[in-house]
């Protein structure tokens, strides 16, 4: 059966969800690369490579230039609307330009890229070019997600045109919405309609309560925006009688329950304008004590600065009476460290709140909040105290403010749900913009768009085929320097290997750089044929070793299969009713990890983390005792993807914890781990440093630091020796 996909297109995040046909209301979260389930809306491009999503977040700290980020308020932006765009997004940097093309009949504004050395002026990409890119690379994470091909876009699955819902802002004018079209019409790779994150989130909420009857709030606080809907759900309909040889009929609750949808939105007032007062105020204390430092927001220690104030807002926002807002080496090589306590904060976020306060009471005074049976708080931003006090003042003390729609994932699965209902629609449901429909540009400028479009495409394939290749050679000679199967490491015949892996090593040193593919396959086979000529008793313990493991996990999957499989439910259960079937899977996973059945012992831990997810009305009391639940989940996770060596797994199990509980030492252990695995040396030594304070004692954190800063220093001899050649 097909499938269907929706995104919701936020200013800072992207989420891609999925369903399939026969199963329209079990939606699922596409995971992006690193098994993340946001994709930050980042984009950089330079000389060498494009990068996007979570490849491209360090580069808005290292590389601001070349990066693109808030891609949504940029979209069709006029002339007019241009300067004060920038202007609420202060720390852009490319420079932005001016241009009417000669094919198109509006003006818009592009950035200016390297695509190579050549490429001196640098190349022209519209907004809607950049976020042709995100839509690329989202098309990758569906590739991988069905198994059509791996996760870079190939000539086998580039041909695959799929079905998208893009669920947009608010706020988005026409032009903005037609700009989607054209980004999806560049990308080549779906086919788009567009609707209005209110309709989303309505169809959310209806699939998830669908006996509830009534006015429902929903406050929806993201990153640069805040919308506010009341929507009206009568009862359920009728069902149609069932016609023979026909699919079922949809479920009517999500059809024409929903009698009325009134939104409005604010683009001004968004949680980052709590980033930006945090920022402001580090700013403040860095002017008493040095008067002449300037630290600009556009600046890589800007950033670095900002991003430090996201990470607080989000530690202070889980109920933690104080945070530290820390930056290594931001002025002078000196650390900078700004306690930051509950009453500060709120000081701070002071102007933010008036904000919020006034828009909601400008709302209530149209349609009243206090009618509402349930006023739902969703996005990004939602998870900080003052929000859930702020409409709670406006809507009354007697109003039932509820959290029980995912904050991240909830839009996205709602245009999920959307994109099956059948028409017709009610007319507060209907697309903004339908499938099959044009966007702004000529055909002329949107095949021009296209084709560079996947010349890109082509030489993000090329470089990205090279530096894995590049990678499993270096990881090869890495590996043989210290036995990758240590159980059998007394079969390797060092003072035979060493000589084999020397002359790999330098190789790698002085002729990889221009190297291509086909020269890394030979070097690779040379090392491979010379070190199993030297050790075969070691490469067959290995072999045999490798069999049983494949046996194992065949056994795995075949007890897994007979595994009864859990509904999507959305019942609410009552919070003990609940917190027992998390507790009951958390057991069994342990269980199951203690007999040596990881694959299974991660589907349950992954069982309770759902159910974690459909608690609602809890008390301040019952959210830490989740939170708590949450993080042992996570942490048991990280421990299972660690025995399975699934690295990327295991980093974001552990930034998940690591942004709740920013000392949690196992953390920071398992992360430097799987840095040090994937071969980011620099990564795992910034986090290894960190476990070794909160642990000095632990040996395997001692091992650990002891085994980095040696490859450190063998990556930093490997650097002399290149920079030495280029003067020889």
């Amino acid at each position: 059966s097909t499938r269907k996909f929706a995104i919701d297109l936020g200013s800072t995040k992207v989420v891609l969800c999925c369903a399939r046909e026969d199963e329209p209301n079990n939606v699922t979260v596409v995971p992006n690369e690193m098994s993340g389930n946001t994709n930050p809306m980042v984009v950089c491009v330079g000389e060498k490579k494009r990068e996007i999503g979570e490849a491209a977040l360090p580069k808005r700290l290292t590389t601001p230039p070349t990066t693109i980020t808030h891609l949504p308020t940029l979209l069709a932006a006029t002339p007019n609307a241009i300067a004060s765009r920038i202007s609420a997004l202060s720390h852009l940097s490319p420079p932005f330009h001016a241009h009417n093309a000669s094919t198109d009949s509006f003006d818009e504004y592009s950035v200016s890229l390297p695509l190579g050395p050549e490429d001196d002026s640098g190349t022209f990409f519209s907004m809607d070019q950049i976020l042709a890119m995100v839509l690329t690379k989202l098309a990758s994470d569906a590739d991988a997600f069905e198994k059509d091909s791996s996760t870079t876009v190939s000539e086998n699955s580039g041909s695959i045109v799929r079905n998208l819902t893009v669920v947009v802002p608010e706020g988005f004018e026409d032009a903005q919405r037609k700009s989607v079209v054209d980004a999806a019409l560049i990308c080549n790779r779906w086919n788009v309609q567009v609707v209005s994150a209110s309709q989303a989130l309505v169809t959310a909420f209806a699939a998830k309560n669908p006996q509830f009857v009534g006015t429902v709030g929903f406050v929806d606080l993201g990153s640069h925006q805040l919308t506010v809907t009341v929507a009206t759900f009568g009862p359920i309909p009728e069902a149609s009688p069932a016609v023979e040889g026909a699919p079922a009929p949809a479920p009517p609750a999500t059809v024409t329950r929903v009698q009325s949808i009134v939104s409005r939105s604010n683009g001004v007032v968004g949680s980052v304008a709590v980033d930006y007062a945090l920022y402001g105020y580090c700013m403040n204390q860095i002017a008493s004590k040095h008067s002449d430092v300037t630290i600009k927001l556009a600046s890589r220690q800007g950033q670095r600065l900002l991003a430090a104030c996201e990470k607080a807002k989000t530690v202070l926002s889980s109920g933690v009476p104080e945070a530290k807002i820390e930056v290594e080496n931001l002025i002078n090589d000196s650390d900078v460290a700004f306690p930051l306590s509950r009453t500060t904060f709120d000081e701070i976020t002071g102007t933010f709140s008036a904000d919020l306060e006034l828009f909601l009471r400008t709302f209530h005074s149209e349609v009243k909040l206090s009618d509402c049976s349930v006023v739902e708080v969703v996005g990004g931003g939602s998870r900080m105290p003052v929000v859930g006090e702020t409409v709670k003042r406006v809507a009354g003390e007697n109003a039932s403010v509820r959290y029980t729609l995912d904050s991240a994932c909830a839009i996205a699965i709602g245009g999920t749900l959307l994109s099956f209902l059948p028409e017709p629609l009610p007319a507060c449901l209907a697309p903004l913009i339908p499938n099959g429909s044009v966007g702004r540009r000529l055909e002329k400028d949107i095949a021009e768009k296209r084709e560079l479009e996947w010349k890109l495409v082509q030489r993000d394939n090329a470089i990205a085929l090279r530096e894995a290749k590049h990678n499993q050679l270096e990881s090869m000679i890495l590996e043989y320097r210290r036995p990758c199967a240590p159980k059998f490491a007394n079969l390797l015949d060092k003072e035979a290997i060493r000589p084999i892996v020397d002359k790999a090593d330098q190789w790698l040193i002085e002729s990889s750089d221009d190297a291509t593919v086909e020269d890394f396959d030979r070097t690779i086979q040379n090392l491979s044929d010379g070190l199993r000529v030297a050790c075969p008793e070691y490469f067959e313990a290995v072999a045999a070793a490798k069999q049983e493991l494949e046996k194992e996990l065949e056994l795995a999957a075949a007890n897994a299969e007979r595994e009864p499989k859990e509904d999507h439910d959305f019942r609410k259960l009552k919070k003990a009713d609940r917190m027992n079937l998390v507790k009951k899977n958390k057991e069994e996973g342990t269980d199951m990890f203690k007999a040596g059945n990881v694959e299974l012992a991660v589907m349950r831990y992954l069982n309770a983390l759902q159910h974690t997810e459909k608690f609602f009305d809890l008390s301040e009391q019952d959210k830490d005792e989740v939170e708590a639940i949450k993080l042992s989940l996570n942490s048991n996770l990280a421990m299972c993807y660690v025995k399975l060596e699934q690295w990327n797994k295991v980093i974001s199990k552990c930034g998940d914890i690591l942004s709740r509980d920013p000392s949690n030492s196992k953390a920071l252990y398992r992360v430097s781990l799987a840095h040090f695995s994937t071969g980011d040396i620099d990564k795992a030594l910034e986090t290894v440093k960190l476990a070794v304070e909160k642990e000095p004692n632990d040996s395997a954190v001692k091992s650990l630091f002891a085994k980095i800063t040696d490859a450190k220093r063998r990556e930093e001899q490997k650097a002399k020796a290149v920079y030495k050649k280029m003067f020889e």
